[in-house]
């Protein structure tokens, strides 16, 4: 029994330390000299180059290995790409960049041990507009 008890308040601290991950994204294109965090929906054109960070504001007490993914939206949420990333308390920001997508949405996804630690969604359009010609008569 007292076993039971111990693994449960192990369990509960280890659940709790996990849910403590937070932060905030913040993104910057090319020529800007800071990073800017946007609480709008996001939408960049094809061709820019934006540099995005994850800055995790809680304390962290150990290392943790973070996963990061991109996500395309199709039918389904098709997953493009994944990389691991280690923060740690001396090591607390996430580097990414979002360059040579097609037209479409997408989700940036950090996680850790199939947790979901925060993610953002946002456009990327071409500058081409459609012009369409009308018949007058």
């Amino acid at each position: 029994m007292k076993n039971r008890i111990l693994l449960i308040i192990v369990l509960a601290f280890f659940l709790a330390g996990c849910g403590k991950l937070k932060g905030n994204f913040a993104f910057k294109k090319t020529n800007e000299d800071v990073y800017r965090k946007i609480n709008t929906p996001l939408e960049f054109e094809k061709n820019e180059k934006i540099n995005w960070v994850y800055v995790f504001s809680s304390n962290i007490d150990a290392s943790y290995t973070i996963i990061v993914t991109l996500l395309k939206k199709e039918l389904v949420w098709v997953d493009l790409s994944s990389r691991a990333e280690q923060i740690s308390a001396s090591s607390k920001i996430i580097y990414g960049n979002i360059e040579n997508l097609s037209d479409g949405t997408y989700r940036i996804v950090l996680s850790n041990m199939d947790r979901i630690i925060a993610e953002r969604e946002f456009e990327i359009f071409s500058e081409e507009e459609e012009y369409y010609e009308y018949d007058s008569q």
